[in-house]
């Protein structure tokens, strides 16, 4: 008979797994919603994206399944959204102040 002592008990998941996931998803659910014209400029502003100079396996396989990505549809542009950063406060100040600049991000991380 199987009871909860047979089971391991549940971890959080990392946000290094999660991150690239999510911006996978919206990256996927972007190109699932066609348009009429396929040669439109679409352009997509995420705050989670890889920096440059982080080497890690995770940001170098979003950066691999980003290249794929825009290389199968030429017509998108992935642009990198620098989140302001207040010192002390809650992580959400940002995403905050950049929509009520009127500059969100088209995807951002949620907790």
């Amino acid at each position: 008979m199987l009871d909860a002592s047979t089971f391991p008990p549940a971890r959080r998941v990392r946000h290094r797994f999660l991150r690239p996931v999510v911006v996978g998803l919206v990256i996927g659910l972007v190109a699932l919603t066609g348009t009429d014209a396929d040669d439109e400029m679409v352009v997509v502003r995420s705050g989670d994206l890889p920096k440059v100079d982080n080497v890690s396996a995770g940001a170098l396989a979003q950066r691999a399944v980003l290249r794929a990505f825009l290389e199968q549809h030429p017509n998108y542009s992935i642009q990198p959204f620098a989140m302001p950063k207040i010192e002390g406060h809650a992580m959400d100040t940002g995403p905050l102040m950049g929509i009520a600049s009127g500059n969100p991000p088209h995807a951002i991380y949620v907790n």
